[in-house]
């Protein structure tokens, strides 16, 4: 969204008719220029105090903003979001109304019980939609076999693994990624989402039906660059 300012200046000069010899003219003072409006940014909220009432939050500041220009990332910063270095945030015009969403990560460092290793993350991927004049979330991660829940709601290595329009249909969708670790190995599960029938649905999941490059497998690197806006 960009504001355009536009400002007019006029210039006048009127001649002085007739032989009368002119008054002279007493500078006048310089107008004191009017404020400018400006838009009111409001104020970044409190991160609270619960994982799980992140997504929440973003939703009620997002309404209140009309959007994020810079992806949340300023709304990031001061929360102080836990970060592997991979986007946390990708805009784009998801459902085809004309207006960019927003899919986020919102990730936290994982816990010495929590059965990953001390240097991952653990996290969730929201989709943040304006329906009616308010930013609405819903979640980009299935519970599943190859993905459960932790106690907060988290996911391990929950991340933003591309938006890109893969199926060349005009629209883009989602990959998200997630995994599992068990005693020796953790999986990784990719899963692909897109906007069908008003709500964002699973297209493409890990499994034996899956096509090629949709797989659950071992964790070898971390998801790779987005396409679009980002943080």
């Amino acid at each position: 969204m960009a504001a355009v300012a536009a400002a007019a200046v006029i210039a006048a000069a009127c001649d002085n008719g007739g032989g009368l010899p002119s008054p002279t003219a007493s500078p006048s003072a310089a107008p004191s220029p009017s404020p400018s409006p400006t838009a009111t940014a409001a104020a970044l909220p409190e991160r609270p105090e619960r994982f799980e009432d992140l997504p929440a939050a973003i939703a009620g500041y997002l309404t209140q903003t009309g959007g994020s220009p810079d992806c949340l990332a300023a709304l990031f910063e001061a929360w102080e979001m836990a970060s592997d270095g991979t986007a946390d945030c990708a805009a784009a015009d998801l459902d085809g109304d004309g207006e960019d969403e927003y899919v986020v990560r919102l990730s936290r460092s994982v816990g010495p019980d929590e059965g990953a290793p001390p240097d991952s993350l653990a996290g969730m991927v929201f989709v943040f939609d304006q329906q009616g004049g308010s930013y609405r979330e819903q979640s980009l991660i299935p519970e599943s076999g190859n993905a459960l829940p932790l106690a907060d709601g988290a996911y391990l290595e929950a991340a933003i693994f591309e938006v890109d329009d893969f199926n060349g249909d005009g629209t883009p969708e989602i990959a998200v990624t997630s995994s599992g670790c068990g005693a020796h190995t953790c999986q990784l599960a990719l899963y692909l989402m897109a906007f069908r029938g008003g709500e964002y649905v699973v297209v493409v999941a890990p499994g034996p039906d899956a096509p090629d490059g949709i797989i659950s497998a071992p964790v070898t690197k971390r998801p790779g660059t987005l396409r679009g806006r980002q943080r």
